[in-house]
């Protein structure tokens, strides 16, 4: 099976975009002062509301996805 020219053509503008996000990423990640913080704790700047209701709301996540099945299969 042989593929068209159509589909390796947006194939490789697929690839090309892709590159192009990576290495801008890349870039953008490198000139940051640190990574790390930013990404996993927002750079520390919640305040202690916001932290309440995202605890809450992925607590309550948590259990729907245990608690829901378990209602259901007693």
């Amino acid at each position: 099976m042989r593929a068209s020219p159509v589909t390796l053509m947006v194939f490789l503008c697929y690839f090309v975009v892709l590159i192009g996000i990576s290495f801008y990423a890349y870039y953008k990640r490198k000139n940051a002062k640190n990574f790390s913080e930013e990404y996993y704790v927002a750079g520390r700047s919640f305040g202690p509301w916001i932290v309440a209701f995202m605890w809450a709301t992925s607590w309550t996540s948590g259990g729907t996805f245990i608690g829901t099945p378990a209602v259901y299969y007693a």
